[in-house]
């Protein structure tokens, strides 16, 4: 298994963020290599769809676990053996605004190789996406 995981903090508060994982449609402004997503339904722990990140075909994903307001965790099969999961939780500030955590968890076999030949890059895209996330929510 191979995983990193990335923070910010925001001055927007939970729901503010939670909106931002609700629809779909704002995903590519957060996420640098994402392209599109599809949901066939709610933000609810079952619901399945496609998404297309840069450089990749179409993948199938689903929703394994959603905490409404806290977190979710979305797994995808992007190839092969392996299984990538995106782990997002959100824990409220004092101040008021939320501190963000982005996982990505790689397994399977094959996770170590993948991590190993391209765990920076997908670091550097979880960094990115967390704090351009933590913008967005503040708008």
């Amino acid at each position: 298994m191979w995983e990193t995981t990335q923070t910010a903090e925001t001055t927007a508060p939970p729901q503010a963020v939670w909106t931002c994982y609700e629809d779909p449609a704002t995903w590519p402004a957060w996420n640098p290599d994402l392209i599109s997503i599809e949901r066939s339904g709610p933000f609810s722990t079952g619901t399945a769809g496609t998404v297309t990140n840069e450089g990749r075909p179409p993948a199938p994903f689903v929703l394994t676990a959603v905490e409404s307001g806290t977190g979710f965790t979305m797994e995808t099969r992007p190839g092969g053996d392996l299984i990538a999961q995106s782990i997002c939780h959100l824990t409220p500030l004092d101040n008021g605004g939320t501190l963000i955590t982005h996982t990505m968890r790689l397994d399977g076999p094959s996770s170590d190789q993948v991590g190993a030949a391209q765990g920076a890059s997908l670091a550097a895209g979880l960094t990115t996406g967390v704090l351009d996330l933590a913008e967005l929510a503040a708008r």
